[in-house]
């Protein structure tokens, strides 16, 4: 828990970056996010080595994990959505993304997708066989992955989906890379909702 003036030195930074003189003073950065990053960082690791617990088999669901994503399970509750997808972008992603997916498989048994560029630093293979509850990867472009997947998911017939990882059973089918020739030929994003 926070001590009384780590409180008042996290309220006041909160109001740096609201104000560019006080945002590009180096001195107030440096103090107020400074202090502000290392508790941050320290709570992220500490959060972190229970995630990998819980992954690992060694840490069942002991009202933690369930209390660190209570705000998105209680979204998934009220939209009951029939898949869920995950967009990693960056690494420090993933093992957040791994751990609410398993939780939301474990809860809700829907189809789980992953995707995104930081999946290119990783073994697939091995991805989807260690995280069981991952259902699909999609691989480089998702454009038509994605929507091949949602027109198809109730005929469970992916086989011509490009850029699509998915299970049979407990085999992984890696289907045909391929990359989209003409990006105007793409509806344009809705950024509704």
């Amino acid at each position: 828990s926070l001590t009384k003036g780590q409180k008042a030195i996290f309220e006041k930074a909160k109001t740096v970056p609201r104000d560019k003189r006080l945002f590009f003073d180096r001195e107030i950065f440096r103090l107020f996010f400074g202090d502000c990053y290392n508790y941050t960082r320290s709570f992220n690791d500490c959060i972190s080595k229970i995630i990998i617990n819980y992954l690992s088999g060694k840490l069942a669901d002991s009202g933690i994990i369930r209390e660190i994503f209570s705000e998105e399970l209680k979204d998934m509750w009220s939209t009951r959505p029939d898949i869920v997808g995950f967009s990693i972008l960056v690494n420090k992603q993933l093992l957040y993304s791994l751990a609410l997916a398993k939780m939301i498989k474990e809860s809700f048994n829907i189809p789980i997708v992953f995707g995104g560029p930081a999946l290119f630093c990783y073994n697939l293979d091995e991805l989807a066989s260690t995280f069981g509850f991952i259902d699909f990867i999609v691989l480089r472009e998702g454009e038509e992955a994605i929507v091949g997947l949602l027109k198809m998911i109730n005929a469970k017939s992916f086989l011509g989906i490009p850029n699509l990882i998915w299970r049979r059973g407990k085999v992984f089918v890696f289907n045909e890379n391929r990359c989209i020739k003409d990006l105007n030929l793409l509806p344009a994003p809705d950024f509704r909702g």
